[in-house]
């Protein structure tokens, strides 16, 4: 199950354009649209006439960096200007190889890389690689690994701590073992399970924003991208819908600076798409409707097409817009440029679910909740699906409780006719009266929102009968009331 399927293996570019260790030098990680993006970590400084101010420059913009370090803010913590905060600065050291004794050892350093290829994928994070004897700024969160023989394999260890030689704050262990035929593939693997629950939104290396964001109400005048996408990560977590309200308004905020912003503008799409299912009025055509974030959503894709992101979130508006193949083709090329990234894996798992594969979806979104330290809400979805169509009603039960945390639209539904057939009287009884009140439901009938993003016909018809099951009228099910 571990990995991405065939198709991702590598980045599917054309099908994404159709939609469409210390010292004087810091090397910053850059995650660029490259087609193998642990083979080189640093670009080449290519020549040209171009070379002498850039040298000059570079020492100009050495000094403003050490400015900034002197005046930089407690350990762990984000930069926070009047805008909102800065991502955090993510130093990855050295990797130890107790297992030999090579200098230098390839297998420790492309570790290494990979790791520090993984976390540059995310926006979250400013990550850098440090080469010689300068410590790092105070600010900055440090990364080191240690490698160590067992039974069958190699035992890894990523030690998180807020300074160079400091204790260890936060670890992760995975295992594993590497052939010297398919040597990256084995490193790649490695660093993706290493990486997905640090940078996870409730791991470690976020702490320091989600300390900020405790303290924020309104949306600021001029919001960082940072900060709207902790105001994302947070809604994704309440499910509030005031929390929902400050992240859209967010990101029209940074469009209205910059319209050519394809994180911003895929992430408005799926508020957008959102807002169309919401609003939609009695005897809507919901595709119509959706047009517009669907627009905006492969607008996205064609302007950013090397952001994971931008194509993980274009791809769930597109999902929501039914319109599952283009959906697919995004998540594929946002889990190939970020493999690591927990959130894609799970929105991944949903088209592969509504599209009829459940068997890989479940365990795509298996893998996801178990990688993730307190897993968003919405990452239930898939296995609360999953178990109901299995005959698992309990367990169903169970997760669209979960999922019900953070979601109004589909989770009751799951919850009703999950409780229903696990005599759950209790999830019944709570969410009957919401299905039969809200405007959403009372608009369109309860399934017609569901069918537009599960093209299981077999499964909406047992769903169907599990509402009926617990008393929801007929009428109400499949029409507007």
């Amino acid at each position: 199950r571990d990995g991405l399927p065939p198709s991702a293996a590598t980045p599917n570019t054309a099908a994404v354009s159709e939609t469409s260790d210390v010292g004087p030098t810091i090397t910053r990680v850059q995650s660029a649209d490259r087609p193998n993006r642990h083979a080189s970590i640093i670009p080449p400084l290519r020549p040209g006439r171009l070379a002498g101010p850039v040298v000059a420059l570079s020492f100009v913009l050495l000094a403003i960096v050490a400015a900034i370090f002197d005046h930089a803010p407690p350990p762990g913590r984000s930069a926070v200007g009047t805008h909102g905060p800065e991502p955090p600065v993510v130093f990855v050291g050295s990797f130890s190889n107790l297992v030999n004794a090579r200098t230098p050892d390839p297998v420790a350093e492309g570790l290494r890389d990979a790791v520090a290829a993984d976390l540059a994928a995310f926006p979250e994070f400013s990550v850098a690689t440090v080469h010689n004897a300068r410590p790092p700024p105070a600010s900055a969160l440090f990364l080191t690994g240690v490698m160590r023989p067992v039974a069958g394999g190699i035992e890894i260890s990523l030690l998180l701590s807020p300074r160079v030689g400091g204790a260890a704050t936060w670890t992760t262990t995975v295992e594993a073992s590497f052939d010297d035929t398919n040597l990256e593939r084995g490193l790649a693997d490695a660093a993706r399970r290493l990486v997905s629950p640090i940078a996870a939104f409730n791991g470690p290396l976020l702490a320091g924003g989600r300390a900020w964001f405790a303290a924020q109400r309104e949306v600021e005048d001029q919001p960082t991208p940072f900060a709207c996408l902790l105001r994302f990560r947070v809604a994704g977590t309440s499910g509030s819908a005031i929390d929902h309200g400050r992240a859209a308004l967010c990101f029209e905020r940074l469009l209205a600076r910059n319209p050519r912003d394809g994180d911003a503008l895929a992430l408005s799409a799926w508020y957008t798409a959102r807002r169309a299912l919401q609003q939609a009025a009695p005897g809507d055509n919901l595709l119509l409707a959706l047009r517009p974030a669907s627009d905006m959503a492969r607008a996205a894709l064609a302007l950013a097409p090397g952001s994971a992101l931008a194509q993980a979130m274009a791809g769930r508006a597109l999902s929501m817009a039914g319109q599952d193949e283009a959906a697919r083709r995004a998540l594929i090329a946002a889990l190939s440029l970020s493999p690591a990234n927990l959130d894609v894996r799970a929105a991944y798992a949903w088209v592969l679910g509504t599209s009829g594969e459940w068997h890989t979806a479940e365990a795509e979104a298996g893998a996801a909740l178990t990688a993730a330290p307190g897993a968003p809400p919405w990452y239930h979805a898939v296995p609360s699906l999953g178990a109901y169509r299995r005959g698992d009603y309990v367990r169903a039960a169970d997760e669209a409780l979960a999922f019900s945390r953070a979601d109004d639209l589909m989770a009751p539904i799951f919850a009703v006719a999950a409780g229903a057939r696990a005599h759950r009287g209790d999830l019944v009884n709570r969410f009957t009266g919401h299905l039969l009140a809200d405007p959403v439901y009372r608009r369109s009938g309860i399934i017609a929102p569901l069918a537009l993003r599960l093209h299981d016909t077999q499964l909406l018809h047992d769903i169907a009968d599990g509402l009926s099951l617990a008393g929801v009228p007929q009428a109400s099910i499949w029409g507007s009331f």
